[in-house]
């Protein structure tokens, strides 16, 4: 992941040791910033509530060194930056910690009252569909295979309202995809079938068409002499071909980086456009 973070030529900065507690009045900012910028946005990547129900994702910011360490950093370089012209190094810094936020699904909840709460996580269904989705999504970005699918070991009821089987179904198969896509062990035509039934169920929905539109690039282009940076040109526009479906969901998802509702699905879509190059990289 860390080869993907890299947006506009900038490598994101190490966040420095700290020698001293973090003041409070940083923890105020990176909250306001968190409920402004990020929080919704974290459910909506991958579909979910997980993020923001009880607080989930900035109660684990605070309980993890780490990661409150690079929250804190983050908000003292947005208070410089923000006074200058030059944001284009903070996009990679905001690239890190957006994927770390993402992350908090995996951590372990945290201790309540100096006690170490009694687990029921591995039965939370919400919490087992998020971390299976996240999954997927890193294995995407990354160009790996996943060697079995964590969305089919999850179960729902058989009488799932519409809009919940569309959302299930999608990334089911977005589960496949990556299991398949590439791979020399999967059946023939298994990653196509996959990409197919996610196309019935985008439902105009900006995030799905985004991952829609991502895993066409790692399909099509895998398949496409040039990709990324030097592609043919297009013969007949009007053809459903790799060539075409891969122009279109490489300017679908360059705009959305730029364009895009939401930061978080803004820097997915920048890390994407990373990851074309970095999979082909020697």
């Amino acid at each position: 992941m860390t080869d993907i973070f890299g947006i506009c030529n900038h490598s994101p900065p190490e966040v420095p040791a700290r020698l001293n507690p973090i003041p409070p009045e940083i923890d105020e900012d990176f909250a306001r910033i968190f409920a402004n910028d990020y929080c919704q946005g974290l459910d909506v990547m991958l579909q979910t509530n997980w993020f923001t129900m009880n607080s989930n994702a900035l109660n684990r910011v605070f309980t993890d060194r780490a990661l409150h360490e690079e929250a804190a950093y983050f908000t003292e370089c947005m208070r410089t930056k923000s006074q200058t012209a030059d944001m284009a190094g903070v996009f990679s810094q905001e690239a890190r910690l957006i994927w770390h936020l993402l992350g908090t699904c995996k951590h372990p909840t945290p201790a309540a009252n100096g006690m170490h709460a009694h687990s029921t996580e591995n039965e939370d269904p919400i919490l087992r569909e998020v971390r299976a989705r996240f999954e997927v999504l890193e294995c995407l970005l990354t160009n790996q295979n996943l060697t079995s699918n964590p969305l089919r070991q999850l179960s729902y009821s058989p009488d799932l309202q519409d809009y919940k089987k569309s959302e299930v179904d999608f990334w089911l198969h977005l589960g496949d995809f990556v299991q398949h896509s590439g791979s020399e062990n999967a059946p023939h035509g298994a990653a196509d079938h996959a990409l197919g039934v996610m196309r019935s169920v985008l439902q105009v929905q900006e995030v799905r068409d985004a991952i829609y539109s991502i895993a066409i690039a790692r399909h099509c282009g895998s398949r496409t002499p040039g990709f990324p940076n030097a592609l043919p040109a297009p013969v007949n526009t009007g053809e459903d071909s790799d060539l075409n479906k891969l122009v279109v969901a490489m300017s679908f998802i360059s705009h959305e980086s730029r364009q895009g509702s939401q930061q978080v699905l803004a820097r997915i879509c920048d890390m994407a456009m990373l990851s074309w190059a970095v999979a082909r990289s020697p």
